[in-house]
């Protein structure tokens, strides 16, 4: 990766400060449900979302709004664990690195 990555917690900030540190994100990442909707709002014109799927469940249903708006979307899908599911490190790294060569 080139840049640096920003962690956001959404609970934790009021609407407009969430939308301060979101607006004109070039990617987004998170895990997958309806928080992903804080950065399609918010994602630069032509940024890419990154979705994090847990292994027993498919949902895609931002990508075809990323489509329509001609932006990138991907999923990373995690490994399940007995406690859940892992998504290990360098699975993330290389899929946010194909995403940014794509969005070049």
């Amino acid at each position: 990766m080139r840049q640096g990555v920003t962690i956001v917690c959404a609970e934790t900030l009021t609407v407009p400060q969430l939308i301060a540190e979101l607006l004109g994100a070039r990617i987004v990442i998170g895990l997958e449900g309806s928080q992903l909707s804080h950065g399609l709002f918010t994602l630069h014109d032509k940024g890419g979302m990154l979705a994090i799927q847990p292994p027993d469940r498919l949902y895609n249903g931002y990508m075809d709004a990323m489509n329509v708006l001609g932006m990138r979307y991907g999923i990373v899908v995690g490994e399940q664990r007995q406690s859940g599911f892992h998504l290990p490190l360098g699975d993330l790294l290389r899929t946010i690195d194909l995403m940014d060569t794509k969005l070049c």
